[in-house]
């Protein structure tokens, strides 16, 4: 009966590091540049709505290849690390005239349909890289963006912009959310103080 409760416990020990594993893990998903023309459900594991890839070209370019993202997500939680966004070339401000391109690009986090994270990315054209963003334990992420565009210091455009998203980092989720810090350390109590009484019981009856 040792040998079998010292497996126990080892299986109990390996655990957590299993799902360390799975929350260190991570993938960066680069859009833009598959063969289709929209971003096909599945790929890489989520389901990514109505996406549609531009590879940057003709009519309109792009600062770099990407997808029209207005959201994506899966069934499995997992965690938002960073975004790439592009911008179209057509919006490029020209310093001669004064002008200027920002932008704001508000991405929401829902679990089981329930908002729980929301925050809002600031940056000007042809810079918005984001990383650490660190929205945890969602199973679906919405991107919308509103563009401000002035000539001299007048707002010419202040109004709703397509999202272009050139890569997503996403990685399993820290913490399944059924499952809270203290509710996992009493069943880990409660289960080793169940082997010990069985193991004593074996040894008294052997």
């Amino acid at each position: 009966m040792r040998r079998t409760y010292r497996s126990a416990v080892a299986v109990i020990a390996a655990a957590p590091l299993g799902f360390f594993a799975l929350a260190a893990s991570s993938q960066t998903i680069n859009l833009g540049n598959l063969a289709t023309s929209t971003v096909a459900n599945g790929y890489q594991g989520f389901n990514w709505g109505n996406a549609t890839e531009d590879n940057g070209i003709s009519p309109y370019y792009l600062t770099g290849p990407s997808a029209i993202l207005g959201g994506f997500g899966r069934s499995t939680p997992f965690d938002l690390n960073a975004v790439s966004y592009q911008n179209w070339e057509s919006e490029a401000p020209d310093p001669v005239y004064g002008e200027t391109s920002t932008y704001a690009t508000t991405i929401s986090g829902y679990r089981g349909g329930t908002l729980v994270d929301s925050l809002t990315e600031h940056y000007s054209w042809s810079n918005g890289v984001f990383t650490g963003i660190n929205m945890d334990d969602v199973t679906k992420v919405t991107f919308s963006t509103v563009a401000t565009l002035t000539n001299s210091g007048v707002t010419y455009y202040h109004g709703p912009d397509q999202t272009f998203v050139s890569s997503v980092t996403v990685s399993g989720a820290h913490a399944a959310p059924e499952i809270n810090s203290p509710s996992a350390a009493s069943a880990l109590t409660f289960l080793v103080g169940g082997l010990l009484i069985l193991s004593g019981r074996k040894r008294k009856t052997a």
